[in-house]
Order: C-alpha cells, then sequence, then structure tokens
C-alpha cells in the first residue's frame, strides 16, 4: 500500500470482534492525547502525512495542525511541530498492506487497545498483532447501496419472527413484520465522509437523532447546520453480515427493544438489539444444496428439460421441479416452485400444487401462498381450482392478537411447515390457521368425492409432502455470509422406528398383538393390530404405517415428520387411510400434531382434516378429536401410537 501523503487521511486500527477504529484527540491534563475512536469524520480524526528526513514522516492533526509525539514511557500526544525527533516516525510495510508506525526517537510501536481505546508506543514489533497494525485510508470502506430503496430489517434470533424498522406516524419510529408497504423502505443519501442520510422515499423524512437518545423522522436540515450531523449516520459493518448504525453528533447507535420501541443506546458489546442488516442480493437458491434433499436428487427433466426430482412417499409418486428464483429490492426474495402428484404418467392427470414463498435478506419467510389444482383420473379434464393464499397483511399493530395471528398464519402454512419459529403460538393464530388448512382440505376432499369417489390416499399425503418441500426450500437458501445457526443436530432413526412400533403396541395390548416384532417390508411395516370397540366388544384391526418422511424445519428449529397408515378392509380399493403429520421442536419435543381421514365408497363416512393441535399434549388432543369425530376401526389409537413411536427415534445432540 501507499501512502497517501499530504492527503486527509484516517489512521484506521483494525478489530476482529467490532468494526476498525481510527486515531483520535482529547484533552488529557495539560496536554492533548492521542486515543481511539469510533469513527466520527471530525477535524480531531484527520491527519496529513507529511515527509521529513528522507524515509520518515509527521504525522499531523487536522483540529490544530499540531503533530503526533511520543515519549519513552509509552505516552503518545500531540503538539505544536519542532525539530525533535519524538515528532518523527518511520512508517513500516507489512504483508497485509498495513503499516507498523514507529517513533524515530525510542524506537516504540504506535499501538492500540480495542478494549480500553487507549493509544500509546512500547516496544512490541509492527508485526506481533493487529493492535500495531495500522492502515491510512483517505475514506473509510462501506457498502450501503446509496440511492437503491431497501428494507432495514432488525437481528432476531432464528425462532423469532423478523422484524424490518417503520414510519409509524408523522414523528414516530417503531418494529413491524414486514408488509412491503412504503413506511417500510429507505434510502441511504450520501451525507459525505462514508456518512448517510437515512431517508424514507416516500414520505421524504430523514431518521433524526438527539442527545437523550430519541430517534424520530423529521425533514432533512441543511448541510453545513449545526443540527445537519444528529441525522447522519455512520454504517459499522459488525459481523455476520449485520451492521450497526452510528449517529454522527451523538455517537448513539440505532437500537430496538423486544417491544418494537426504537432508540438510540451507547455502544454495548455484541448486543443484538444494535444489530441490522440491509443488504441487497444477500440471500438466493441454493439449487446443488436443495436436489441433495431428496431420495435421488435432479434425477428427471419435464416440460422441455426443466429439471426435477421424482420421488415416493408412502405408496404415491410425486415430482418437485427445480424452483424459479426473484430478487426482491429489500434484500430477500421470492421464490416459486411446482409440485406434481403423479397419478399415471399424464400431466393432465395429475394434481398440481405451486408453492410461492417470499425471502427476507435474513432469510426468514414472511409471505406464502398454496395453488392447487385436481387432475382427472379418466379424461382429460381439469378439477375445479382450490387457492389458499396468505398475505402480509399485518398493521402497525403487530404485537395485538389480530396481528400475532397474521404472522402466525404465514408461518403454519401447510399444516404447521413452519411452526417452530416462534414457539409462542398464539390460540387465535393457532385457531385461524387450522380454518384456513381445514378449509383448503375440505374442498379438496369435497372434488375427491365428487368427482372421483375414491383415492388412495395420495392426495391427502400431498399436504405433507408440500409441507416438506417448503421445509426444504427454505433449507436451501444460500446466505451471505451464512448465519450463526445453533450448534446443535436432530434426526429421524428411519430404521428404529418398527421396533419403536411393536414395543409400544405390546406395552399397550399384551398377549393380544402379534409375538413377532414388526419389520420392514419394502417402503411399509408388515401388517400389525390395534385395538378398537365394536359393539362392546374388544377386536383388532389390521393395519400398516409406511416409511415417515423427514424435513428439517428452518434454523435447526426441529423436524417435521409425516406418515401414512392404511386400515385394511380386505383389498386396496377398500382400504381407509390416516395420513398424520407432526412437528418436533430443536429438543425433540412435540410441537404440533395433525391428521387426516379418508374411506372409500362404500363407507359413508367423510374426508376429514382434523385441526393443528399445538403443544406436548398434541398428540393427545388429535386421539380425542379422531374419536370424537371418526371413531372408526382403530385408527385414532393406530395415530397414537405412532406418533409416539415417532417421537421415540427422535436424536438429537449439543
Amino acid at each position: 500500500m501507499t501512502l497517501p501523503l499530504n492527503q486527509i487521511c484516517f489512521l484506521t486500527l483494525p478489530n476482529t470482534s467490532s468494526p476498525n477504529f481510527v486515531l483520535d484527540t482529547m484533552p488529557w491534563g495539560d496536554k492533548t492525547g492521542v486515543t481511539l475512536a469510533f469513527y466520527t469524520g471530525g477535524k480531531t480524526q484527520q491527519w496529513l502525512i507529511e515527509a521529513a528526513d528522507p524515509g520518515t514522516f509527521y504525522i499531523v492533526n487536522q483540529e490544530k495542525s499540531w503533530v503526533m509525539d511520543g515519549n519513552a514511557s509509552g505516552e503518545v500526544w500531540v503538539s505544536e511541530k519542532s525539530a525533535a525527533a519524538s515528532q518523527v516516525w518511520f512508517f513500516d510495510g507489512l504483508d497485509n498492506g498495513s503499516f507498523g508506525i514507529r517513533n524515530k526517537a525510542s524506537g516504540l510501536n504506535l499501538w492500540g487497545s480495542p478494549e480500553s481505546m487507549q493509544v500509546q508506543v512500547n516496544i512490541f514489533v509492527a508485526s506481533a498483532n493487529t493492535w500495531n497494525q495500522w492502515t491510512p485510508q483517505t475514506q473509510l470502506a462501506h457498502a450501503v447501496p446509496a440511492n437503491s430503496p431497501c428494507v432495514l430489517a432488525h437481528y432476531s434470533n432464528p425462532n423469532q419472527a423478523i422484524k424490518v424498522l417503520q414510519e409509524q406516524n408523522t414523528s414516530g419510529l417503531g418494529l413491524a413484520s414486514y408488509n412491503g408497504s412504503n413506511t417500510e423502505y429507505w434510502e441511504f443519501k450520501d451525507a459525505g465522509q462514508s456518512f448517510f442520510y437515512i431517508t424514507n422515499p416516500s414520505s421524504g423524512r430523514v431518521l433524526d437523532g438527539d442527545p437523550q437518545g430519541n430517534i424520530r423522522v423529521n425533514m432533512q436540515n441543511a448541510p453545513g447546520t449545526d443540527s445537519a450531523g444528529y441525522q447522519q449516520w455512520f454504517f459499522y459493518d459488525w459481523k455476520n453480515g449485520f451492521y450497526k448504525i452510528r449517529n454522527r453528533a451523538t455517537g448513539l447507535f440505532i437500537s430496538a427493544d423486544a417491544a418494537g420501541k426504537v432508540g438510540a443506546l451507547a455502544i454495548n458489546g455484541n448486543n443484538n438489539d444494535q444489530l441490522w442488516v440491509y443488504d441487497q442480493g444477500r440471500i438466493q437458491i441454493d439449487l446443488n444444496a436443495l436436489g441433495k434433499l431428496f431420495p435421488s436428487g435432479w434425477n428427471k427433466t419435464i416440460d422441455g428439460g426443466h429439471p426435477c426430482a421424482e420421488y415416493t412417499s408412502s405408496d404415491s409418486k410425486f415430482r418437485s421441479k427445480q424452483p424459479s428464483w426473484t430478487p426482491s429490492a429489500n434484500g430477500g426474495g421470492t421464490a416459486v416452485m411446482q409440485l406434481d402428484h403423479i397419478r399415471g404418467g399424464d400431466l393432465e392427470k395429475d394434481d398440481h400444487a405451486t408453492i410461492t414463498v417470499n425471502f427476507l435478506p435474513t432469510g426468514q419467510v414472511y409471505n406464502a401462498s398454496l395453488e392447487w389444482s385436481l387432475g382427472s383420473s379418466w379424461a382429460i379434464e381439469w378439477g375445479t381450482k382450490v387457492i389458499v393464499e396468505i398475505e402480509g397483511v399485518i398493521d402497525d399493530k403487530a404485537s395485538s392478537e389480530a396481528g400475532d395471528a397474521a404472522v402466525e398464519i404465514a408461518d403454519l402454512l401447510s399444516a404447521g411447515a413452519l411452526a417452530p419459529l416462534d414457539p409462542l403460538i398464539s390460540k387465535a393464530a393457532s385457531a385461524m390457521t387450522s380454518k384456513l388448512i381445514s378449509s383448503l382440505f375440505s374442498n379438496l376432499n369435497g372434488m375427491l368425492k365428487k368427482e372421483l369417489g375414491h383415492d388412495d390416499g395420495g392426495r391427502q399425503t400431498f399436504i405433507a409432502v408440500v409441507t416438506h418441500n417448503m421445509n426444504k426450500l427454505s433449507n436451501s437458501m444460500a446466505i451471505t455470509p451464512a448465519l450463526n445457526l445453533p450448534n446443535t443436530s436432530i434426526s429421524f432413526d428411519t430404521a428404529a422406528f418398527p421396533g419403536a412400533l411393536y414395543n409400544n403396541l405390546l406395552a399397550a395390548y399384551g398377549s393380544k398383538i402379534e409375538p413377532s416384532p414388526i419389520q420392514w417390508d419394502g417402503d411399509h411395516t408388515t401388517y400389525y393390530n390395534v385395538k378398537e370397540i365394536y359393539l362392546d366388544e374388544l377386536v383388532y384391526t389390521t393395519v400398516r404405517t409406511w416409511k415417515p418422511d423427514c424435513s428439517a424445519f428452518p434454523f435447526k428449529q426441529g423436524l417435521y415428520i409425516s406418515t401414512k397408515i392404511d386400515l385394511k378392509h380386505g383389498s386396496a380399493a377398500k382400504d381407509g387411510h390416516f395420513v398424520v403429520m407432526i412437528g418436533v421442536s430443536s429438543n425433540g419435543k412435540l410441537n404440533t400434531a395433525q391428521a387426516s381421514l379418508e374411506y372409500p365408497p362404500p363407507y359413508n363416512i367423510s374426508s376429514y382434516l382434523s385441526p393443528l393441535f399445538i403443544g406436548l399434549d398434541a398428540d393427545s388432543q388429535l386421539e380425542q378429536d379422531l374419536l370424537a369425530n371418526k371413531p372408526m376401526n382403530g385408527g385414532p389409537d393406530a395415530v397414537k401410537q405412532n406418533i409416539l413411536a415417532m417421537l421415540q427415534c427422535i436424536r438429537t445432540s449439543a
């Protein structure tokens, strides 16, 4: 690196846990001492490197045109220029492009401590550590997308809904769930020396601070006025792609608490309340990673060469096409993925689903929609189209019951696909979500009964397949830089499942159960028996369970597991089906449970989808609901025993 001689520059010191510090001055007894400080761009931080004797330099501070001085005791200050050797410095070039700054008189190196913010000279050689490595910069580097609207998303833990900075009235600010309104978009306008005005392009107002730590929105003051600095902000590249945003005049950082209150606070280490992200194009789909989540990867092509994955779930075939990706102005993007339930090889006979998922820059879902169309098994004709769309209609009252419910509806699309993103699920959210999904399934099952009269359970399995694809899509977001996720793992032990199921049945039924352990027979278990009461008699119904499918929730927050249970009635055409769907949290505990039921003619039993039950007793709630609504052939108890066996096969590690 070439020294910027006779140019105003800032002498920066790198630090691994926070942004670079710069050399500054401050009163120190009867002297003006040299210290470290956060960047403000003021004259006390501006330095001029002037040539002295050959190979040596003066370092001139621009406040009083005094030069840096040091002594053998380690003290560093600025004083009027003289011929003293203590005011003359060597710049020793280092391999990484920075410099060691060495005093001519004492031979000691300039050294800064980010912990104490002190600056000294000592005996450490320039290459000893980063505390001795200085970089002269005429303007500090930044990556703010000037004059391009984007959101300012607040840092949140992976199991919390993302919030963004929002202009909430003529002067106020707050956090809210993203809904794409003009109040949530900001532009960064250059204010000079790497500072920016943070402007709402719709209202024209800018973020404005004061010494008391308040932040509001006001019209922009004229540059150069005493109040201009309160409206100018510097973005520190902090960690993992997040930034801390500091006010030029007050030195305070934009913060937000759990209640969504926005204000300015002094630096507080790595306090997450002060972390923000705005990156554009920060995420995209990693198609290779997504392909690896299917059993045989992208193993087929369709529609003129479009890559897709074909696979089996229970005894039904499905197809997932490679999704499209459209980046958005806020730094996130939209993924659209098409799925097929394969029903004989002709696309006209297949059922189709399209999932559209909108992501924020942090990789979290804020909006999703599902479109489903039903194919025909005997002719080229389309069934009625069912569309269920979840709009991001969160208003300013995001903390209200209605706002919470709307957030949860988005998180719980497709039978709880993203339920663990927020473990504090409100009753209102649960009720609204269950109503939404039940409405979808009621329409689909109504078409089944009216148009086809029978299904092998594949259409019921399709809702679970959609959910698994939602999870796989969310887990395939390539986020740059990568998020620091919990150092834990959770998995499902498929091979152990038959034995766990058999032991549960043996404990529940004793000698009434088959004497040999249940085994895998291809992709399903051997037949086994479950109890039921028929005409006040204890009888046993023959059933089988298909090998469960599993997908991970985003951000390592748990698993989603599904399976199909066949209730035997003499032939495949007469079998009934339960499709069981559960979610478990990252600790392996039950989070959600749901099941659907379908019986073919001649049984006079309507297809049914249970509500989405929440909590550790969701299996018991589900069993009671199935008993109350569809009591027949031991199905409810089979569902319970299968869920218990699933939970026993969860493996977790820290």
